[in-house]
């Protein structure tokens, strides 16, 4: 797995010992991992997948820097890790938008379930933005594609029209004498020229701002 695919893990959390252990394992299953002691080194940090969130730390609440790493980088999950766990601090960390709640010391497959999870989740909103953006640009390729129907319809009628009474006039000038004709019809002859080229530029737009299958 190259640097640009893989997840990037930030871990905070000031007991050095734990942070480095946790780096090890996480990144033996490939991934890339920051470490913080504090919220404001924490809030350095670069962008990053996922965060795993110790609860108490030196410069401030776990739970508030959590949501501050969230509305950060929105695009990112939390995993609060804790050595004091009870029901109304993992309620308070899911209400608080957490993505999962692991007790401290937690298992490695607890540990490496949990992140999977969590980076499946980042990669699925990713996913469904991209979609979205797709489904926009569909939308207005198809405005534009209607837009160009419309528009080269109102400017070929009157080329069509302007051609036509040209051909009228064309047959009742050859009607007349010989003498000084070819000096009528050439002029004649490039405006016909000219009203060919614009409708050929307008077929040419349309068939451009068309939706056409790959």
């Amino acid at each position: 797995m190259d640097s640009l695919s893989q997840p990037k893990i930030l871990i905070v959390d000031d007991n050095r010992a734990l942070a480095e252990n946790l780096s090890e394992i996480l990144e033996d299953a490939g991934y890339l991992v920051h470490l913080a002691a504090s919220c404001e080194a924490a809030l350095r940090s670069e962008p990053f997948t996922v965060a795993l969130v110790d609860v108490r730390l030196p410069d401030g609440d776990g739970a508030k820097l959590a949501t501050q790493l969230k509305e950060r980088w929105p695009q990112t999950e939390v995993i609060r890790l804790t050595g004091f766990a009870t029901l109304e601090s993992a309620m308070a960390a899911v209400r608080a938008g957490a993505w999962a709640y692991l007790i401290k010391p937690c298992s490695t497959d607890d540990l490496l379930l949990a992140v999977r999870q969590a980076v499946r989740q980042v990669g699925s909103q990713e996913e469904r933005r991209h979609l979205a953006r797709r489904a926009q640009v569909a939308e207005k390729l198809a405005a534009v594609g209607t837009l160009a129907a419309g528009l080269s319809h109102e400017i070929k009628n009157p080329l069509n029209a302007a051609s036509l009474q040209l051909t009228v006039l064309e047959r009742r000038l050859r009607r007349l004498p010989e003498k000084n004709l070819a000096s009528l019809l050439e002029p004649l002859a490039l405006v016909q020229q000219e009203i060919q080229r614009l409708s050929s530029v307008v077929e040419e737009f349309l068939a451009f701002a068309r939706p056409r299958d790959f």
